[in-house]
């Protein structure tokens, strides 16, 4: 992946979470065979499935060449048909440092994640990972104030033994079903049962936050 492309993940990451509240699946370079055929000479950065209006997703960085020409081409391509819809995200205009989430916060997605479980685990798999960078960013906040990858979250609450050596074990293991799936392979289900021993270990690492703060500072 070229720098564009992880800046491109980067803020797909950061909106997907709100698209799978909507309803939305989002599938990322979607290829030419899976698009309609109004939409195959333009190939989107990711598109958004399972609801009406699907939506086309393109990640422009400002200052490329052609950006508004591009734009206008597809809100017009799109305008002929109704069920889709064009939404365009700038790469570069995420903040710097990502915002602190409260301890309240942070229990009603855990509580979401599971509601979800049963019905969609993996639309639960990916609300729990979305949950896991808050957290991460309460409990190292040193280390996390900038979008962290799965894996770098997994090491990170690792190395400092916020989870044991088994739990990371299953974090590691869930971080590929979550790269996998997020980039387009739609084959990877995981169980209801093993979205559902995600969200134990996040609630126990979200007690963990509530008895490390709950103690006076020295």
């Amino acid at each position: 992946m070229n720098e564009f492309e992880l800046a491109e993940d980067a803020i797909l990451d950061q909106h997907e979470p709100s698209w799978i509240a909507q309803g939305y699946k989002l599938v990322r370079r979607p290829s030419r065979g899976s698009l309609p055929s109004f939409l195959e000479r333009y190939l989107p950065d990711a598109v958004l499935l399972g609801r009406t209006p699907q939506v086309v997703v393109e990640v422009l960085r400002k200052g490329q060449p052609h950006v508004e020409r591009k734009v206008r081409e597809l809100n017009a391509l799109l305008a002929k048909h109704d069920d889709w819809r064009l939404e365009v995200l700038y790469a570069g205009e995420e903040p710097d440092q990502l915002p602190s989430v409260s301890t309240e916060l942070l229990k009603q997605s855990l509580s979401s994640t599971g509601r979800l479980a049963p019905i969609d685990p993996r639309g639960g798999l990916l609300l729990l990972w979305a949950t896991l960078e808050a957290l991460s960013r309460r409990l190292e906040p040193g280390k996390t104030m900038r979008p962290q990858t799965p894996g770098r979250i997994v090491e990170l609450l690792a190395g400092a033994g916020f989870v044991a050596p088994s739990e990371a074990e299953q974090l590691r293991e869930a971080v590929q079903w979550r790269n996998r799936l997020v980039h387009g392979d739609l084959t990877i289900s995981p169980s209801e049962t093993q979205v559902l021993k995600l969200v134990e270990i996040v609630g126990d690492l979200i007690g963990t936050l509530e008895r490390r703060e709950a103690i006076p500072s020295a």
